[in-house]
């Protein structure tokens, strides 16, 4: 073995680990303000509300973080082929905005039987909470497939300006709804928060990789065959498993 010592790679490191540090904190801030907010003007039951309705929206995030696990380490050995990371990204983003519909369907037909079954009628706010985030976490969770592009190609500070863009907007906009509209303005607040962010992420990805707006957002033939395949294989390996 032989040590050696960069202060050049020590910088770098520095520097992509700072810039992943801060835009975590910043979004942090900004993907729960409204919730602070709900704090402090309404009472602690309109917090649970919020807080249970959007986290079982959530859930659906899942996907695009399971296929962002995969993403990351393969547009890293893209690095002398940017063309083929770009496609990558933008059919990982497709399919994970299909996989996100069709979850985020059929948990807005479940939502309001289950939250009467799991917690009682007086919990059905955070069924309007979920249907008010459910669109908003499907665009927002589909783009976060871009940002592992952006790690992957050594950018990591895009995410970082994305995230001081929609600081100061959101913070407003989440103190005005929630003032005049309570939970409800809680809960559309940080619905602008997520398509705010989602939108200037695909904005960021499309410049820089010069694929049209078109072919990133409108899913091809070949999304619904991976995404049919995907389903087909799952059934059949629990009904084999079952047996």
């Amino acid at each position: 073995m032989k040590i050696s010592f960069s202060l050049t790679l020590l910088r770098d490191m520095w520097s992509y680990c700072m810039s992943l540090y801060i835009t975590g904190l910043i979004n942090q801030i900004n993907l729960h303000a409204s919730q602070l907010l709900v704090a402090y003007f309404l009472s602690p039951a309109y917090v649970a509300y919020l807080n249970l309705g959007r986290s079982r929206a959530e859930i659906a995030n899942k996907i695009p973080g399971a296929i962002g696990t995969i993403l990351y380490p393969t547009i890293s050995k893209y690095h002398n082929n940017n063309e083929a990371a770009e496609k990558l990204s933008a059919k990982s983003f497709r399919v994970s905005y299909i996989i996100m519909t069709i979850s985020g369907i059929i948990g807005s037909i479940f939502i309001y039987p289950f939250t009467i079954y799991l917690y009682g009628e007086e919990f059905l706010p955070l069924t309007t909470v979920f249907w008010i985030m459910m669109p908003a976490v499907i665009i927002y969770g589909s783009s976060t497939v871009f940002t592992q592009y952006f790690l992957g190609v050594g950018r990591p500070k895009i995410s970082l300006w994305i995230s001081m863009m929609v600081f100061i907007p959101q913070l407003i906009t989440s103190y005005i709804l929630v003032l005049n509209y309570g939970l409800l303005g809680g809960a559309i607040a940080a619905a602008i928060t997520l398509i705010l962010i989602a939108a200037l992420t695909i904005k960021f990805f499309n410049t820089m990789s010069g694929i049209s707006l078109w072919r990133i957002m409108i899913p091809e033939k070949s999304d619904f065959v991976i995404v049919g395949e995907f389903i087909y294989n799952k059934l059949n390996f629990k009904l084999a498993r079952s047996r």
